[in-house]
């Protein structure tokens, strides 16, 4: 089953590399690269903004976005754990209720006779 993931992994992997290739070589104008201008970038407020090729803007986002995946689903997991954590400690105290209730003796001392209770019909 992993190498099944691992091989997709490649495939995918190979086709956004070729995605990025084509996408590099299509984004021309007069035989120069296109350039985007990521704002927030720009030099000490001078209004100059860095400039950056497609391909580049397009992988650091993809790369922005898968780790922003991996942190959620890091919390994800965190809250997971610590919930199965506290429902498994709940599940012991219950188990442990159960075997006390469970192994407590019977108390003998109660007497049940249907003689008292003939008496008490007869004095009515």
């Amino acid at each position: 089953m992993k190498l099944i993931k691992y091989i997709i992994n490649l495939i995918v992997l190979t086709g956004s590399l070729v995605f990025l290739k084509r996408l590099s070589d299509i984004n021309t104008l007069d035989g120069e690269n296109l350039m985007i201008k990521i704002p927030f970038l720009d030099s000490q407020g001078a209004g100059t903004f860095q400039e950056f090729p497609v391909w580049i803007v397009v992988l650091g986002m993809l790369t922005v976005g898968v780790l922003l995946g991996f942190v959620i689903a890091l919390f994800q997991i965190i809250s997971q754990k610590s919930e199965l954590i506290s429902v498994r400690s709940k599940l012991k105290r219950l188990q442990l209720e159960i075997n006390n209730l469970r192994n407590e003796s019977i108390d003998e001392d109660i007497d049940l006779s249907d003689a008292k209770i003939l008496d008490e019909e007869d004095r009515l």
